[in-house]
């Protein structure tokens, strides 16, 4: 365990951290197609897997007969619900208790009864054609309010008596005498509905089993990490092995919305390896990977104000699915975000429900929670006649540093100039509307692991064993260990190693407090090289100091020891100077959200043709406090990405399905009808540091803190006067006008 020393506080000028035009050390393998996901590889001998999908919402099988399947030619592994193998795993999804193959299915397309391992896909489906089954097909939901009805079918009886989920119900202050001091009070109902979390690629499951030469422990299994190391964590528990007998067979994994929800596939696959002895491989189709979707949310928000528009009361009542099962945290998708106003009394009934539309996604609820404040800052601006973005600042507990320059700065770049809704028509006859949502750049803590070495080339060497999924957090963190360090960034090596000690790193939300491991090592590191280095001239430690891969004497700079020498000169044949840190990352969060750090604000303007309800939205603004920013190119990817997202789900999304069968209707990206490049209009990207935020040297995230449902609806509330869910579809805008 290395020991720790104290965080320079005079980090005013950085080196390396901040700086542009820095290559990842990723760009080059993924661009050129060396770098290979698991849907790219190919091993010898490789059989395919399909795994039975129900066509019904929800069903149970009766009876099932895989004999014709077990006699076709070319089909080499059939497996069932009942497999005593099977059954004696860990379930995935424990809240419902669901086992990991089970013969009942809670949605349409999914995974139920039977998996079968043959030499073609298409045999594996010739094989599933030929099974025998006696379906019971029972009643289901997709309304998350019908869920709660007392006559509605329990859809886990199993596990739990009703349909709850899970209940967050909190109170702070007393709210009914909260709402006796108000002046005005508005309500409002919001409504969020289904949406996919969009993998670039869909999942695809390679699994095989190798005796390492080198281990008498046993086979390895290798499989894919999947999201983070999801994929890995549910293989071993699985089959109970120890993480140096599980190892990934790829580190690269395609991205996602934050979709770190476990498949079944992957105990599944790993064991119909194990029983052919050969590799195996499931690929899911693009209809496959809509088994997953967040942010399925009706509520009802009562809000009381004086008539300065400072919020003293809040009230809300909300719904929420979790969909199938799930055994993810939840999101919080409540009334938190009104902690950070002035406001006393507000009190949050939160039920989450199950229902049979796909299993519930990580996707954090603190966007939500900011829709919410959002739509309660422009419903009491309108009521008062005021400008929404003086609303917000009156009522932020801490509007200073971050949320007054943030929204300075937006203010500036959309041309913000605030008028009633509904009062602005545009020469081309078009209403004219704008809109904001300001949100908490929240990072939060992990217990994390990492090593670093400097190694005989006079490199240091950063082994990294997560997969990478799209952040290029591993170069944020090269470029913090350069600067603590005094290495050239190009000396800081990112290597991925699959049994590296540093295993977690979290999305570009939380990217600050992991870093703060990387600094913690780094200082070690320089310490031990600058020990080194003073023995090398024959001085203390404290009179020198690293620079450009060198150790210098402060006294006369001329006087140098590169790091290359350093390393034979210190520790002879061992070949390296290593340090370790293993320990938990700071995080900000005191609880109340009272005491804002770093925020980020978005900015949309649109346009609305009243006559035939189309909505276009002509510029979107990011402003983002990062506290700090370590990696500009990662930091303003995501952001462009997250705004991207916003319009996408503002206008298309939206999973549809037939009431009557449970079946979705639009299961792939031509219906599903993503966001395009003609869809997106001209955005800017501006960052704030204020040091403010709770990682290293003040920085806190962006990624998931910066999606965003809220700002083109209030854009369209000030074009119309009218307050439409999303997505914002031109029937909707004709019925809210009283046009349809």
């Amino acid at each position: 365990m290395a020991s720790k020393m104290p965080e320079k506080p005079d980090h005013q000028k950085f080196r390396v951290v901040g700086k542009r035009g820095v290559p990842g050390s990723l760009s080059y393998p993924i661009a050129t197609g060396r770098a290979k996901y698991p849907r790219d590889l190919v091993f010898p001998d490789m059989l395919f897997a399909r795994v039975l999908r129900s066509p019904f919402a929800r069903a149970k099988i009766q009876r099932i007969d895989t004999s014709q399947a077990e006699a076709l030619d070319g089909v080499k592994a059939v497996i069932t619900w009942d497999d005593p193998e099977l059954r004696a795993m860990p379930m995935p999804y424990p809240a419902s208790k669901t086992p990991v193959l089970s013969n009942q299915a809670g949605r349409e397309g999914d995974e139920v009864g039977v998996m079968v391992a043959a030499e073609s896909e298409e045999l594996c489906d010739e094989a599933l054609k030929r099974i025998k089954i006696e379906w019971e097909v029972l009643p289901h939901i997709l309304d998350p309010r019908e869920a709660l009805d007392p006559d509605a079918p329990v859809l886990h009886p199993e596990a739990k008596p009703s349909n709850v989920d899970l209940v967050n119900n909190w109170e702070d202050g007393n709210v009914v005498a909260g709402f006796q001091e108000c002046d005005h009070v508005v309500e409002f109902d919001y409504a969020a509905p289904l949406t996919t979390t969009f993998h670039s690629m869909p999942l695809t499951i390679i699994s095989k089993w190798e005796q390492d030469p080198m281990d008498s422990e046993g086979p390895i299994l290798y499989t894919p990490p999947l999201y983070r190391d999801k994929g890995l964590a549910v293989a071993r528990e699985a089959f109970q092995l120890p993480w140096a007998q599980v190892r990934p067979i790829t580190l690269y994994v395609g991205a996602s919305y934050c979709d770190s929800d476990p498949r079944r596939v992957s105990r599944l696959v790993p064991l119909l390896a194990k029983r052919t002895g050969r590799p195996v491989r499931l690929a899911y189709t693009r209809r496959e990977v809509f088994d997953v979707a967040g942010s399925q949310v009706y509520a009802h928000v009562k809000v009381g104000f004086n008539n300065d528009g400072i919020i003293l009361a809040a009230h809300g009542k909300t719904i929420a699915s979790s969909g199938v099962e799930s055994d993810i945290e939840r999101s919080t998708t409540d009334l938190a975000a009104f902690r950070m106003t002035k406001a006393l009394h507000i009190k949050n009934e939160t039920t989450y429900v199950y229902t049979n539309t796909a299993r519930g996604a990580y996707l954090r609820g603190f966007p939500a929670s900011s829709d919410l404040l959002a739509r309660a800052i422009h419903s009491i601006a309108e009521q008062l006649n005021q400008d929404p973005t003086e609303t917000l600042l009156k009522n932020m507990h801490t509007p200073e540093p971050s949320v007054k320059e943030c929204l300075e700065k937006g203010k500036a770049a959309i041309g913000w100039k605030w008028h009633p809704a509904g009062t602005r028509k545009l020469a081309n006859g078009r209403m004219h509307g704008m809109g904001f949502r300001m949100r908490d750049s929240h990072g939060w803590g992990s217990t994390t692991a990492i090593s670093l070495k400097l190694k005989t080339d006079g490199k240091v060497y950063m082994p990294f064993g997560s997969a990478y999924f799209g952040v290029f957090g591993q170069d944020a963190l090269a470029m913090v260990v350069a600067e603590e360090v005094g290495a050239r960034l190009e000396d800081v090596v990112v290597q991925m190693d699959p049994v590296a000690p540093f295993s977690f790193i979290v999305g570009g939300s939380g990217i600050g407090s992991t870093a703060y491991a990387a600094q913690q090592a780094a200082i070690d590191l320089k310490a031990k090289i600058m020990a080194a280095g003073a023995a090398n001239l024959k001085v203390k430690p404290e009179q020198v100091d690293t620079k450009e891969s060198t150790v210098y004497l402060k006294a006369d700079p001329s006087k140098t020891v590169p790091f290359k020498s350093l390393v034979s000169d210190a520790v002879g044949q061992l070949g390296s100077l290593n340090s370790l840190w293993q320990g938990p990352t700071p995080t900000r969060y005191d609880g109340t959200l009272r005491k804002l750090g770093p925020v980020n604000i978005i900015f949309g303007e649109v346009e609305v043709d009243t006559e035939i309800g189309q909505v276009e939205v002509t510029q979107m603004i990011g402003v983002a406090d990062a506290g700090k920013v370590l990696r500009p190119s990662s930091f303003e990817g995501q952001l462009e990405g997250c705004m991207v997202w916003t319009i996408s789900k503002a206008k298309t999304e939206d999973y549809i399905f037939d009431k009557a069968t449970g079946v979705l209707l639009n299961g792939s990206t031509l219906e599903y009808k993503p966001a395009t490049i003609l869809d997106i209009p001209a955005m800017q990207t501006i960052t704030v540091e204020t040091r403010t935020g709770g990682g290293v040297y003040g920085s806190t995230g962006a990624g998931e803190n910066f999606w965003d449902q809220s700002v083109i609806s209030s854009a369209v509330f000030n074009a119309i006067g009218k307050w439409i869910d999303n997505p914002i579809t031109p029937d909707k805008v004709l019925k809210a006008l009283g046009k349809a």
